[in-house]
């Protein structure tokens, strides 16, 4: 029982640390492309697609003056 138990903590705990460090090294690259990537195309499309509703909204027959109800 007892060399089982140091087999866990000095073998298989050290190597899971270095293997969730590893992940880590090989994932973060990746990541923070893709987040970039989504920030950059969040920055520019919002104002587009802001305009466009308000657009659409000001000019629609909604709030066009003059309209009565059926």
């Amino acid at each position: 029982m007892p060399d089982s138990c140091l087999k866990v903590w000095c073998v298989k705990l050290p190597w899971a640390f270095v293997s969730a460090f590893g992940g880590l090294v090989i994932g973060l690259p990746p990541a923070a492309v893709f987040t970039v990537a989504a920030v950059a195309i969040t920055v520019v499309r919002l104002p587009i697609n802001f305009y466009v509703t308000l657009k659409v909204a000001l000019t629609s027959l909604i709030l066009k003056p003059g309209l009565r109800y059926g």
